[in-house]
């Protein structure tokens, strides 16, 4: 008794949230794939009613599984995940997983592929004297529209990239550190080598690229040459 007076309060309870007007409901993945899963077992929709609520992403979706058991189901679009129970003559089995757990592989290929992949090219001076000025660029594309090494090309270009680049000392030590994010598919900048600060010899651009959750590194060098010649 105790049990029929559960599954009749739970109906209630369902039947009185506030409905939507399904513009959300083309994207239940239970609904695309015909079925949900209890510990991973795939359990196939007979027949069902779906409605939304009101204010949120959510899709609540009730009816008969293959097997003949009532089911209700609220799957969340903006979450990912899909909560529920289904009622069985000897029990009520609650259940919860990931939509993405009953895509297809093809889907999940496809949803992993949408990551941008970055071209970038680096255009610096490789030697400079004392007291003349240091300038670097960094040009960022588009790697799937752009894979190539013309620096001078704006074909493919790609802003919002994050930048950081410091330049260090044969012991490692930093001398100079540059933040910013490419703007027009270029990020720029320039220091003056000066006399007190920068003896003759080997410096290295470090640079660390981020975008779409995906990082690059390389590591260029140049040469302090000292002191401009005096020809007089």
């Amino acid at each position: 008794m105790k049990k029929i007076f559960l599954i009749l309060s739970i109906i209630v309870i369902f039947s009185l949230l506030p409905a939507g007007n399904a513009i959300l409901i083309d994207e239940s993945e239970v609904l695309k794939r015909g079925h949900f899963l209890i510990d991973q077992e795939k359990i196939f929709i007979s027949n069902f009613e779906a409605r939304e609520f009101e204010f949120n992403p959510i899709i609540r979706i009730s009816g008969i599984t293959a097997s003949g058991m009532p089911f209700y189901i609220i799957e969340n679009s903006q979450t990912g995940m899909t909560r529920g129970f289904v009622v069985t003559p000897d029990e009520i089995t609650s259940f919860q997983f990931k939509n993405s757990d009953i895509m297809d592989d093809a889907d999940k290929d496809v949803v992993q592929e949408t990551k941008t992949n970055v071209n970038y090219l680096v255009s610096y001076y490789d030697r400079i004297h004392n007291m003349e000025i240091f300038s670097f660029s960094v040009k960022t594309f588009d790697e799937s529209l752009y894979s190539g090494t013309v620096f001078d090309t704006n074909f493919g270009k790609l802003d919002g990239v994050n930048i950081q680049a410091t330049i260090t000392d044969k012991d490692n030590n930093i001398l100079e550190e540059f933040y910013g994010i490419t703007q027009n598919g270029i990020f720029v900048e320039s220091i003056i080598i000066k006399d007190n600060l920068w003896s003759r010899g080997t410096y290295v651009l470090d640079l660390e690229l981020e975008y779409d959750g995906k990082s690059y590194h390389t590591a260029k060098e140049f040469f302090v040459l000292g002191d401009l010649p005096d020809h007089d």
